[in-house]
C-alpha cells in the first residue's frame, strides 16, 4: 500500500520527509474489539491497516468502497462524516450576542476537561471551539461503518494512570461512557524471533542464549553490560542513556534503529530524556506499562468526551478557525485558554514553527480468515 500521511489540523506542517511505515494501523483497537464483542457484518474478520497478508480473499464493491473511503479519511485526517460529535449537540458557528466566562480553544482532552471543571465545580459558563470537525482531540475515534470496528483517526491511545484521582474523574460517567481493563503487551521481532518489549528477562534469555531466572539475576546481567555516562550526573545524548542502561549489544538490536525510525534522527542527536523514559524490566512482567490503572473506554473515546462536554454551560462550536474569528469575540469571554500547539498561537509573531515529528499512517479493510499476528502490537526496530 501507499503510505498515507497525516495532516492534522492545529499542528504545526513542519513534518519530517521520512515516511513511518505503520504495519498494524489500529491492531489494538481490533485487539479491544475481540476483548469488548463489538459485532462485525459478517463471518469474515476484518481487519484494518494491515499490510502484506496472505490468503485474501477478493474484496465485494461494498467493501471496496468502503475501504476507499476510510483510506481517504486518514490520508486527510478528517472524519467519513462531514461533523462528528458522537451525539454531542454542537454548532456550526459560534452564537451571536452571547457572552461566556472562559473561551477554550480545542476540543481534546485538555479543553474538555477544564470546560467540564468550570461547569460543574464554578458553575461558569464555556465556549469551546474547534478547527477540526470532530470533539476529542486526537483521542478521536469512531466505528468504521463497513466493519463495526472501532479506530482512532489520530492511530491508537492507551490510557494508564498511577493516579487515583485521575482515575475517578474518568470514571465520573461510568454509566454511559464505562472504562474496562486493558493491560497493553508488545512484542518485538528480534534476531528473528518476536521478544517482549520493553525489555525484559524473556527477552534477555531469548536474545543472548541466557537462563536468567530472578530479578537479581537480571540486575547483575544488566550490571555486567552497562557503560556509564562521561558524566556519572548527566548522559550527553539518547545514545549515551540507553548503553548507560542496557549496554551496547541491546543498545543496537532495539534502541538505535528503532529511534532512527521514530525520531528520524541518530540517537546521538537527541536528547537523553528520549531514552531515559523507556522502561527496562527486571522481571518477566511483559506488560509496556506498569501502572495501577490501564483501561479503555468500552464505547470509544469519543462517547467518553460527548460525556464530559454534555453540561448546559458548555457550547461546543465544530470547525471554526479560532483564528479567524478572534476579533469577533473581543469582549465576550471573561478569559482565553488556548490549547492548541504554542507555535500556532505565536505565528503572527513572526515566530517560526516549532519541529514536530509525525507518523505517516496507512489504512485498509481486508478479508482474511487466517492467522494474523501473536500481539495486538508488533514492532520492528531493525
Amino acid at each position: 500500500m501507499t503510505a498515507i500521511k497525516k495532516e492534522n489540523p492545529y499542528q504545526s506542517n513542519q513534518k519530517s520527509s521520512a515516511t513511518r511505515k505503520v504495519l498494524a494501523l489500529v491492531v489494538v483497537f481490533l485487539a479491544f474489539v475481540a476483548v469488548f464483542n463489538f459485532p462485525t457484518p459478517s463471518e469474515d474478520i476484518i481487519k484494518v491497516g494491515t499490510v502484506g497478508l496472505s490468503g485474501l480473499r477478493t474484496l465485494s464493491p461494498t467493501l471496496d468502497r468502503s475501504a476507499k473511503t476510510l483510506k481517504e479519511a486518514v490520508q486527510n485526517s478528517e472524519t467519513i462524516d462531514k461533523f462528528d460529535s458522537a451525539g454531542l449537540p454542537f454548532s456550526r458557528s459560534i452564537p451571536s450576542g452571547k457572552n461566556y466566562d472562559v473561551c477554550i480553544v480545542g476540543a481534546g482532552l485538555s479543553g474538555s476537561v477544564i470546560a467540564e471543571r468550570y461547569a460543574s465545580v464554578l458553575d461558569k459558563t464555556s465556549l469551546v471551539m474547534d478547527l477540526r470537525k470532530h470533539i476529542g482531540g486526537n483521542c478521536y475515534d469512531f466505528r468504521e461503518p463497513f466493519s463495526g470496528i472501532m479506530m482512532n483517526l489520530y492511530g491508537a491511545h492507551l490510557f494508564h494512570t498511577n493516579l487515583d484521582r485521575v482515575y475517578k474523574y474518568i470514571t465520573k460517567w461510568q454509566d454511559k461512557a464505562p472504562w474496562r481493563r486493558y493491560d497493553h503487551e508488545v512484542v518485538g521481532w528480534l534476531d528473528n524471533k518476536l521478544l517482549p518489549i520493553p525489555v525484559n528477562i524473556n527477552t534477555v534469555n531469548g536474545l543472548f542464549d541466557s537462563s536468567i531466572q530472578t530479578s537479581e539475576e537480571m540486575d547483575e546481567w544488566l550490571k555486567s553490560v552497562q557503560i556509564p555516562c562521561e558524566n556519572p550526573d548527566a548522559c550527553k545524548d539518547a545514545e549515551e542513556m540507553a548503553k548507560s542502561r542496557v549496554g551496547k549489544d541491546l543498545f543496537d538490536m532495539v534502541f538505535k534503529t528503532y529511534t532512527k525510525k521514530q525520531w528520524d534522527k541518530e540517537p546521538k542527536e537527541l536528547d537523553a530524556l528520549v531514552t531515559a523514559r523507556i522502561p527496562v524490566r527486571n522481571n518477566y512482567d511483559p506488560r509496556y506499562f506498569a501502572d495501577k490503572y490501564q483501561v479503555l473506554p468500552e464505547k470509544g473515546y469519543s462517547k467518553w468526551f460527548a460525556q464530559v462536554l454534555d453540561h448546559e454551560k458548555i457550547d461546543v462550536v465544530l470547525g471554526v478557525d479560532y483564528f479567524k474569528v478572534k476579533k469577533s469575540l473581543e469582549g465576550r469571554c471573561g478569559k482565553t485558554i488556548f490549547t492548541g500547539p504554542i507555535d500556532g498561537y505565536f505565528s503572527d509573531s513572526g515566530l517560526g514553527k516549532l519541529e514536530y515529528r509525525s507518523i505517516n499512517f496507512e489504512a485498509d479493510i481486508l478479508k482474511n480468515k487466517g492467522f494474523y499476528q501473536t500481539h495486538s502490537v508488533v514492532n520492528y526496530p531493525g
